[in-house]
């Protein structure tokens, strides 16, 4: 079986994403067998540049309504996929052939990203404007999480029957040992939090901070606080008490340390930084949205609107007073969670059979 990625290889924008599939995803032939195919036309990203650079000028004069609802994803891209591929695989995106007609299967995988409060009427017009397109043409449509898959079902339930959710592949993460988790939480001085996110701000670390900043001293001094970001969505000052890292080389290191994961995202279409700490046996504090529950079952997290300090403020204190005995409860049960449907092995085969559904 002979896949052809359809993303080009290099693009002015690098993104999660992009590494997503370029590294991790291809990754996936070593363990089955699949041979990819990249996609190096100089014509597919001369036009997804272009897309992109008039995304960011028209950025310069839309609304935040208008910016949320418009994607630099949202347009089709022409490929030329060699003969030899059977199948056509694409992320954020819908390939044209150039010259002729695709005559091959095409599988997208699309999300809808939510963006602080969005209400039903933002997220179906979303979905409209930016996946109406690929979920017409595509013949298989994969979503990471079962949210997504209940709206894009509930906005085109004429097509329900080619979308399906298979959870984002990771052939880097591994439940932690059993041994691991229990020192981890076995006698503890500190609460280990852990943030880690490029976009400091959209992740939510200044509401953290202003959070944090709220809680009496003696409670402060219960927590040791790790911050790994290259804030790249702006600058932002951090107490004399947090650990700052630009960069780690083993990011897993981090998680393996970490009692507690905060994630206060204020606009997110999964988070991938949430599977690597249940795999690492963290308790996570995240925002309340169904996306995040629908990646945790609703289990080992505490819920929170990112946007009030106060209720964050409060979730902290709770954190704080949380026996190790409870915190280790907590980190089991995302490390179960993790297991049962989203280890590499168990979604490396659901792709797999993904695909040979595909070629049938």
């Amino acid at each position: 079986m002979k896949i052809f990625i359809a993303n080009p290889t290099k693009t002015l924008v690098r993104s999660t994403d992009h590494d997503y599939l370029h590294t991790c995803f291809v990754s996936m032939q070593e363990s089955h067998n699949i041979e990819f195919c990249v996609n190096k036309s100089i014509i597919t990203r001369f036009h997804r540049d272009a897309v992109y650079i008039k995304n960011r000028i028209l950025s310069k004069v839309r609304t935040s309504r208008d910016k949320l609802i418009m994607s630099p994803y949202n347009e089709a891209f022409y490929v030329n996929v060699p003969a030899s591929c059977d199948l056509v695989f694409s992320y954020g995106g819908f390939p044209i052939q150039l010259f002729s007609s695709m005559q091959r299967p095409v599988i997208c995988e699309q999300t809808y990203a939510y963006g602080g409060r969005m209400d039903f009427k933002v997220w179906k017009e979303y979905l409209i404007r930016n996946r109406k397109f690929y979920v017409e043409r595509a013949d298989l449509l994969v979503t990471p999480s079962v949210e997504s898959l209940n709206c894009f079902k509930k906005v085109f339930p004429q097509h329900e029957n080619k979308i399906v959710m298979i959870p984002y592949y990771l052939p880097y993460l591994k439940a932690i040992g059993d041994d691991q988790l229990k020192d981890k939480f076995n006698a503890l001085e500190k609460i280990r939090l852990l943030f880690v996110g490029k976009e400091a701000k959209r992740k939510g670390l200044d509401k953290l901070i202003e959070a944090f900043g709220q809680l009496p001293r003696g409670i402060q001094e219960r927590f040791e606080v790790t911050v790994v970001s290259k804030f790249v969505d702006g600058k932002i000052d951090l107490p004399d008490s947090f650990i700052y890292k630009s960069y780690v080389e083993n990011i897993t290191e981090e998680f393996h340390k970490a009692h507690v994961l905060v994630f206060l995202t204020k606009q997110e279409a999964y988070g991938l930084v949430l599977v690597e700490a249940m795999a690492s046996g963290c308790a996570i504090l995240t925002t309340d949205h169904p996306i995040q529950r629908s990646i945790l079952n609703n289990t080992g997290a505490w819920f929170v609107d990112p946007f009030d300090t106060n209720s964050i403020c409060e979730k902290l204190m709770e954190i704080a007073t949380a026996t190790s005995w409870q915190l280790f409860e907590m980190g089991s049960a995302n490390v179960s969670n993790f297991e049962a449907d989203k280890s590499p092995e168990k979604v490396g085969l659901k792709y797999y059979e993904l695909f040979s559904q595909a070629m049938r």
